[in-house]
């Protein structure tokens, strides 16, 4: 096997963010540990919304999303990114900590970074 070289790393995560540059940021209550196996947010309630941006700088990506007042209404426990806003593949899953409970009076941005990285 070879090793990825540091341009290499920068290629895919620009392939990733060309693929999911119409994805979405979903947000959900769960609080189930990570598992690589997931396909989908872990909570009861869980909502996704259309990226507005993605950037990539070197091997990051950010995904960002804007829940408007109406959308997203629950307490922030999980983020992950999506290819479709219903089903489909889900590239992250990250459980949150302390970002709290969106209010209908707040419109709130969600920024997924994915860092793509030199493995063992």
């Amino acid at each position: 096997m070879s090793d990825l070289t540091d341009q290499g790393l920068a290629e895919i995560a620009a392939a990733i963010a060309s693929r999911f540059e119409q994805g979405f940021v979903g947000v959900g209550n769960g609080t189930t540990a990570f598992d690589q196996t997931q396909t989908d947010l872990t909570g009861d309630s869980k909502t996704r919304k259309v990226c507005s941006n993605v950037i990539v700088s070197g091997a990051t990506v950010t995904f960002s999303a804007t829940f408007e007042y109406e959308d997203g209404n629950i307490s922030w426990d999980e983020m992950g990114v999506f290819l479709e806003s219903a089903a489909g593949p889900m590239l992250t899953r990250k459980v949150l900590a302390g970002v709290g409970t969106k209010s209908p009076s707040q419109q709130w941005v969600a920024d997924a970074v994915v860092t793509f990285a030199h493995g063992a």
